[in-house]
């Protein structure tokens, strides 16, 4: 049996959409999105961010011609992350990816209410490394648009925390439920400045959390908190 979710059970969650700027609901089909997949998975984490398994029916199953994962590993098993995960993945045949994943702050009773900067951070360079791999591979030209976009929802009194979770942002709170961030760039300037783009996202999430993040030590903060090898630009 494989598994599913109901999302309203997690009001507090990071989501991702990304597709091609040519619309075509047959553009890719299954046995290439399949093989672009293996292609697009940077391992910041030690776990692909795009997590699909042909050899897992239960947890990767064909979805209208696509591929949708599911990992809930609340109950135990052995899923391979090291901390309760619930997470969703679709990629439909036009190319468009979905992402949702359930509050990893959450997981922890005694950091309710809170939004970690490292696992923003990660969040957004994973899908933004993701993202250009991804279209790469499935053959995107180069002058091609290509959108992402960022909805965190249940975050209304959420308060930041630095990136060892040592301390809180002293009135670094947000003040709407969801909080939203996107781009539309041509998939050869999201390869070229990926580190930079990723630096100016996170300024416009934290922007939301009352923050004033200056751009360049952000930039750099994340390039070296990710490895310049890990993303194809540091402009």
């Amino acid at each position: 049996m494989s598994l599913r979710l109901d999302w309203t059970e997690f009001p507090a969650r990071r989501e991702v959409e990304a597709h091609p700027g040519v619309f075509n609901a047959e553009r890719f089909p299954l046995g290439l999105l399949r093989e672009a997949i293996q292609r697009s998975q940077p391992l910041f984490r030690g776990w692909p961010f795009l997590m699909f398994d042909p050899h897992d029916r239960q947890r990767t199953r064909v979805v209208k011609g696509g591929l949708d994962t599911v990992v809930d590993n609340r109950s135990g098993g052995s899923s391979g992350f090291a901390m309760p995960r619930v997470e969703q993945w679709t990629l439909l045949p036009s190319g468009t990816l979905l992402h949702r994943t359930a509050l990893v702050e959450d997981c922890a009773p005694a950091e309710k209410s809170i939004l970690r900067i490292a696992d923003t951070v990660y969040h957004v360079a994973e899908a933004v490394g993701s993202l250009w791999r991804l279209y790469g591979a499935l053959g995107v030209p180069d002058d091609e648009a290509v959108t992402i976009r960022f909805t965190y929802r249940g975050m209304a009194g959420r308060q930041l925390m630095d990136r060892y979770g040592a301390r809180l942002f002293e009135g670094c709170t947000a003040e709407e439920d969801e909080v939203v961030a996107g781009r539309t760039e041509t998939l050869r300037l999201w390869r070229s400045t990926d580190v930079l783009i990723v630096a100016e996202l996170c300024r416009d999430i934290f922007g939301e959390f009352q923050w004033t993040a200056e751009l360049a030590p952000l930039r750099d903060q994340i390039a070296q908190f990710l490895g310049r090898d890990l993303l194809a630009g540091v402009s």
